[in-house]
């Protein structure tokens, strides 16, 4: 849990320093050429982040929306606004694919550790009914030790 958290809030503040860096770029160029066209739209000026005072309150915003592109639900609230925005938030939903891959994997990996732990336990409770239906096929008579041992030994 731990992991997904620090994952959502590390890829947030990337998020919100990479759109920070394309803002300045594009003003720049639009300065050095005022023909240079890029678009108005971006998720800092168009959610108005830079009306918030706190930084935690940017923030909670930025990490909210990374949570939510790298569990792949988007609700929509929050959303890329140009194409740089856009690809990079694809980059940041298929990081978001390779992590939920790796937590099912990881899910997966236990169910099959605890199957074969109780396969061991299923294999012993197997063979101790085996011992007692040759006792009870051989008129209660108690069955030879050593063969009981060699027959243990050999599964």
């Amino acid at each position: 849990m731990l992991f997904i958290l620090g994952s959502s809030y590390f890829v947030g503040m990337f998020w919100y320093i990479l759109c920070d860096i394309n803002i300045y770029y594009n003003n720049i160029r639009s300065k050095e050429n005022p023909e240079y066209f890029h678009e108005e739209d971006n998720f800092i000026d168009y959610f108005n982040m830079n009306d918030y005072t706190s930084n935690w309150q940017k923030a909670i915003i930025n990490q909210y929306f990374a949570f939510t592109s790298l569990s792949t639900v988007g609700f929509g609230d929050f959303h890329p606004t140009n194409s740089f925005e856009r690809m990079l938030c694809a980059i940041i939903i298929m990081f978001g694919n390779g992590i939920f891959g790796l937590i099912i994997g990881m899910f997966n990996d236990m169910i099959v550790e605890i199957k074969s732990f109780n396969s061991e336990i299923e294999d012993a409770d197997n063979l101790n009914s085996f011992f007692s239906l040759l006792t009870k096929l051989n008129k209660n008579y108690p069955m030879n030790q050593q063969l009981k041992y060699d027959i243990e030994s050999f599964f």
